[in-house]
């Protein structure tokens, strides 16, 4: 679950703006210049993390459930323009995304998430969303539907429908409905 303190949003931020910035200022500008999708993209993960931030205060103050609503509004709109639709507190810190479009995601999501695009994390009936584990890579057009749970360091392969819990550590899932297809070493 996404740290909701100020230190950790500031510690979060500070890893995910390495992940798609270029450490060169010259670069920066370059980026800036050129409107990358790896610069929109960052500018969609912030809000998403200032959104996830604001939202676990709103009942403290006025001033936070404003900004919280800001900040929804804010994301709802960069989503749309790119084709992505997320849960505020859906990920943990170091969320990798390659490409914009056609990503939903509604589910509880660990640390050092990969979306290469085209992907759906969400239920198949009621309320029920999935749960994902540390370092999963979902290749391009993976979907992972339902209440199911996938274990730590696990890649959905391109195309997959992951419609049942894998709890084994360390695999690749391919196929419709997705099996297990190797074992990778750690």
């Amino acid at each position: 679950m996404f740290d909701t303190t100020k230190e950790g949003l500031k510690k979060t931020l500070a890893a995910e703006r390495n992940i798609y910035l270029n450490s060169s200022f010259k670069y920066r500008i370059m980026d800036w210049i050129k409107c990358t999708e790896k610069l929109v993209i960052w500018r969609y993960v912030k809000t998403l993390r200032y959104c996830g931030y604001y939202k676990a205060r709103q009942n403290k103050s006025v001033f936070h459930w404003l900004m919280s609503v800001y900040y929804r509004r804010k994301l709802n709109k960069q989503g749309c323009k790119l084709g992505l639709i997320f849960g505020s507190q859906a990920f943990d810190a170091g969320l990798t995304i390659y490409h914009v479009g056609n990503i939903v995601v509604d589910g509880n999501i660990g640390k050092n998430c990969h979306l290469h695009g085209d992907n759906c994390i969400g239920r198949s009936k009621g309320n029920d969303t999935p749960t994902l584990g540390d370092n999963v890579r979902l290749g391009v057009g993976a979907k992972i539907i339902g209440d199911i749970y996938i274990a730590d360091n696990v890649t959905v392969a391109a195309g997959a429908v992951v419609t049942k819990s894998c709890y084994e550590k360390g695999v690749v899932l391919a196929g419709i409905p997705a099996k297990i297809i190797k074992k990778c070493e750690p």
